[in-house]
């Protein structure tokens, strides 16, 4: 298999909706940040996260230019599955 040229792949952005995961947040950051190509944008939708965590959303947006954050109000508990 032969190495695929980054200039060869197309732009694209990644949404990642979240809510209070200081836990785990680190994880998906380093994945984001180790792709060979990163994308052009990554829209970070904060669900209504406690301060601490939005903090923490705030100053990673403020660190990566291409990283925007959008705040939802709190819309409530979350349910997987649910709209």
């Amino acid at each position: 298999m032969s190495a695929i040229d980054s200039t060869d792949r197309a732009p694209y952005a990644v949404i990642s909706p979240v809510r209070d995961e200081a836990g785990t947040f680190h994880c998906t950051l380093a994945s984001v940040l180790a792709q060979s190509v990163r994308p052009e944008r990554w829209v970070i939708v904060d669900d209504g996260s406690a301060a601490a965590f939005r903090s923490l959303l705030e100053g990673i947006a403020g660190r990566f230019d291409f990283v925007d954050l959008v705040r939802s109000g709190d819309r409530g508990r979350r349910e997987p599955g649910r709209s």
